[in-house]
């Protein structure tokens, strides 16, 4: 079993993962120290705490903006099917 450590602020923590999980985890490290580094050049003065719950807060808001695509192209899926199957009842 691996490890990931990610750092957010001064805090490390250490995340325990198989071996098939190694590079998703390792992909959500860099996203996650990325969005810190970032919220702290914008809120200098956020403590450690702070800091962790602004990325928090941000990475949702980034999954949830894709679910909320995904749903959106799932439809379009969706009436595109039922206006091929309509095309091809119509034959």
């Amino acid at each position: 079993m691996g490890k990931i450590d990610i750092q957010v602020g001064s805090q490390r923590h250490e995340l325990p993962c198989s071996a098939g999980e190694e590079r998703l985890l390792r992909e959500a490290k860099s996203m996650i120290e990325q969005e810190a580094r970032t919220l702290r050049k914008l809120h200098p003065r956020a403590d450690d705490m702070q800091l962790l719950f602004l990325t928090a807060v941000s990475v949702a808001d980034l999954a949830l903006a894709v679910k909320a695509e995904l749903r959106a192209e799932q439809n379009r899926v969706r009436s595109l099917e039922i206006a091929l199957r309509s095309l091809r009842e119509a034959r």
